[in-house]
Parts: structure tokens; C-alpha cells; sequence
């Protein structure tokens, strides 16, 4: 079967996104190691399964979607989730709170929560995509937005953090 994607178009995409695919691994198993390691197994599972992409548009998702799915793979493995200690990330702007503060409230937050967060505000991708990534409904992503919104602002506020 012909692909719609050649190896160095594949090979820029993922140059392009091995950020975004590290910090999406990262908000589902919360251990850089093993989030290292499945950004690692994505990329292999990518290129095997390349002929398996359907549309050029939808590349970005669909390497998501892979990753995703290397993510469950260690999770069904575990016995229990540990949330993640610390990360060193760069400083945000000078009036917001760090990168690192937003990144311990996320982590915090139950682990379908973190992943459309992490899909919606950091990869900045849309509900749909994120909706065919996760094999929910885009209802689904939606409210589960809303709730990790409400959970963020109450953790914050209980914090101390107010918002306007």
C-alpha cells in the first residue's frame, strides 16, 4: 500500500513535534524516563505503520494518536500512577505563574483531564483532533475541558492564585 507520507516528511514531522509528543506522554504517565521511552516507541510504531496514515492533514493527530497509544501500553502495566515530583521547565511570563506551578496543578488533576489539557492548551490542538486521538467523542472532550478548567481554577484559588 502506497503511503501519503514520505520517511523525511515523517522524519520533519515528528523533528517538529518531539516536544509536543514528550510533554503529551508526560501528562499520561508522568515519569520522564518512561515518557522518553514512548515518544522512542512512537516514532518506531510511526514509521512501521505509515501506510496506515490516511489524509496528510491529519498527520499531527494521528502521530499523537500513536503516541497515546504507547502511553496505555505502560499504564495497563502498572499497578498505580505516580505523579510526577518534579520537572524543570522555563519560566512563563513575568505576571503569570510559572510553567512549573500551571504543570503541578495539571498533574494533579485526574489522568483524563491532563491528557485534553495538555492536547487542547499545549499542542493546541482542537477538540476533534483530540477527540479522534483519545477515541472519545468531541461531547466528551469538551466536557471533560470544562471540568479540568473548573478543577485548575478551584486547586488555584485554594492556592492563593485569583483570577478575573
Amino acid at each position: 500500500m502506497k503511503s501519503v507520507i514520505t520517511e523525511d516528511e515523517l522524519t520533519g514531522l515528528i523533528q517538529e513535534n518531539r516536544r509536543e509528543m514528550y510533554y503529551f506522554a508526560m501528562s499520561m504517565i508522568a515519569n520522564p524516563t518512561e515518557a522518553q521511552d514512548v515518544v522512542g516507541e512512537a516514532i518506531m510504531r510511526a514509521f512501521e505503520h505509515r501506510h496506515q496514515l490516511r489524509k496528510k492533514d491529519s498527520a499531527k493527530a494521528w502521530l499523537m494518536q500513536i503516541v497515546a497509544n504507547e502511553a496505555k501500553k505502560i499504564l495497563r502495566g502498572r499497578k498505580r500512577i505516580v505523579l510526577l515530583d518534579a520537572m524543570e521547565l522555563e519560566q512563563s511570563s513575568e505576571e503569570g505563574e510559572s510553567y512549573e506551578d500551571v504543570w503541578h496543578y495539571i498533574q494533579a488533576l485526574p489522568l483524563p483531564f491532563q491528557s485534553v489539557t495538555v492536547l487542547y492548551y499545549y499542542d493546541q490542538l482542537s477538540v476533534e483532533e483530540i477527540a479522534k486521538i483519545l477515541n472519545v467523542s468531541a461531547g466528551t472532550v469538551k466536557s471533560r475541558l470544562s471540568r479540568s478548567r473548573a478543577k485548575l481554577a478551584e486547586m488555584m484559588e485554594r492556592d492563593g492564585y485569583s483570577y478575573e
